[in-house]
């Protein structure tokens, strides 16, 4: 006699196509992620003729519109993450800076995680057709490719509540876009001021907490396979994030330059 299983099916690598699995949560991922992929061009489509419009008023160079239709998208994603950060934040603060203690909310940082990823793919494909003078090969293509694959890792692992309680670090990104699209919100101090709280000072604290061996993931377990008692934690999230740091710490490093050029 064959007995039948039915087990949850591995989605593709990335969700560009439905997974073959009839399953809710497979299915649901790729909705999310495809869902979002429209939302943002959509988003694009209707906004960019209003920003044209409004810098052709003004007699505004091409490259100088092209940089500002480049942060339509990414003011958008970066406000979306900040805002969906806040619970995981909230954790990580009122526990008094414990990643431990951090709640996992699947569905949710599940849900922004995709949304991050449809994000990283309708930049470079927008940004292809609409702005490909700003999309550059190391902060463009590299970046984006190699963080659509550490958000898919990260869902993977069952990690996608890391990659929600990082995401707080989008709020200058969001800041900094605004000051471009709308001028007058501009403010360099406080864009310095967000940007040193979060990607360099909490960055620094996360990854040391995730070095910290109580504080490392458990990397999920498959089938019937129980875990041992004594289970060494994932080093991934402090290395990726050790690794990731240079390029902050870069960027913060020539905005200190502009204060003084400024200066």
């Amino acid at each position: 006699m064959v007995s039948l299983s039915l087990s949850k099916s591995i989605p593709a690598y990335l969700p560009f196509s439905l997974p073959p699995s009839t399953s809710l949560d497979d299915f649901s991922e790729s909705l999310i992620f495809y869902f979002s992929f429209i939302t943002l061009t959509s988003a694009f489509h209707l906004l960019s003729p209003v920003l044209l419009s409004s810098s052709k008023g003004v007699g505004e160079d091409s490259n100088k519109t092209e940089r500002k239709l480049s942060w339509i998208i990414t003011s958008i994603a970066s406000l979306v993450m900040s805002l969906q950060s806040i619970p995981f934040l909230y954790d990580y603060l009122e526990s008094g800076g414990s990643v431990r203690n951090v709640r996992t909310a699947s569905t949710l940082a599940v849900a922004a995680n995709r949304f991050f990823q449809a994000y990283l793919v309708s930049d470079l494909a927008i940004g292809f057709l609409n702005y490909r003078s700003q999309i550059n090969l190391l902060t463009g293509w590299v970046h984006h490719i190699v963080y659509i694959g550490i958000v898919e890792y990260a869902i993977r692992q069952g990690w996608a509540s890391v990659f929600s309680l990082c995401a707080c670090m989008e709020f200058p990104t969001f800041i900094l876009g605004l000051s471009i699209l709308v001028p007058r919100t501009r403010s360099n101090i406080f864009f310095a001021i967000s940007f040193f709280l979060t990607r360099i000072s909490l960055h620094i604290v996360l990854a040391l907490s995730y070095y910290m061996p109580h504080n490392r993931p458990i990397p999920p377990t498959t089938g019937d396979i129980q875990a041992p008692t004594a289970v060494v934690g994932s080093l991934a999230p402090a290395l990726i994030l050790t690794a990731v740091f240079p390029l902050h710490a870069s960027w913060f490093y020539g905005c200190i330059k502009g204060f003084v050029r400024r200066a």
